[in-house]
């Protein structure tokens, strides 16, 4: 049953996953805003009759001001974020704090300053995760970390905004063909595009899901590995991972 949605806000929606959200569903007839701190590709954006505004979700008081002058919202889609890769032998707690801000307060500062409005619309937060969270990834130790916290904070949402009317629903992708993915220096399996990753999400959307995870293969894999014993989890990533092959 396809649903009806009276004001879709983005994050993170001058690129990748947000960015193609924000497209479809305007192409579908529904208001959308998208949020983003670029403003150039903000405005390519609203080409495409998308509303835009300039935030920063690390932002409070940027995020504060923006829902203070919506009227309405009932789809709130959280984005925006950010990884970096670390070398665990030279960490780097301000590389953490970095990714924490974005994944973990943007997600935060959006939702308690959409929350009135949501409570009135008994409206629908959906906020994008990652598969990483699943498992013990070499070098995604920050990243990581900051999206098992958005994964416990949004299955948590679920239950506690259920009475309110409230919808949560976490999505972990897994790889998906985006500018900040485009920086890996390695292989990832099963990738999928952003038309896909926003055809996963959005179906996901329609039918209520309370989390959403593709693609299925990689999925299960992760799960399985994070399953394992942490010994065990070692062994593995080391036959595969050899930083010591890694070119500086």
């Amino acid at each position: 049953m396809t649903q009806s949605y009276q004001h879709i806000v983005v994050t993170g929606a001058t690129s990748g996953i947000g960015r193609q959200l924000a497209l479809d569903y305007a192409e579908k007839g529904f208001r959308v805003t998208g949020l983003g701190r670029d403003q150039e590709a903000l405005s390519k954006l609203s080409e495409s009759g998308i509303g835009t505004a300039q935030v920063d979700v690390t932002n409070p008081d940027e995020v504060k001001a923006f829902f203070e002058q919506v009227d309405e919202v009932d789809l709130l889609i959280l984005v925006a974020g950010n990884c970096i890769y670390m070398d665990a032998l030279n960490y780097k707690s301000d590389v953490v704090q970095k990714m924490l801000d974005v994944n973990v307060m943007g997600i935060s500062h959006c939702i308690e300053h959409a929350l009135p409005l949501l409570k009135v619309s008994k409206g629908h937060i959906v906020g994008v995760g990652s598969a990483s969270a699943y498992a013990p990834l070499p070098r995604a130790e920050g990243y990581g970390a900051s999206k098992a916290c958005i994964h416990y904070l949004l299955r948590t949402l679920a239950i506690s905004l259920k009475p309110a009317g409230i919808k949560v629903t976490m999505v972990a992708p897994g790889f998906v063909d985006t500018p900040l993915t485009r920086k890996n220096d390695f292989p990832m399996p099963f990738e999928v595009s952003v038309e896909a990753a926003s055809n996963y999400i959005r179906r996901g959307i329609e039918r209520g899901s309370t989390e959403i995870e593709f693609p299925l293969p990689l999925i299960l894999s992760v799960k399985s590995i994070g399953l394992l014993p942490t010994k065990l989890i070692s062994a593995i990533w080391h036959r595969i991972y050899d930083p010591s092959k890694r070119e500086n």
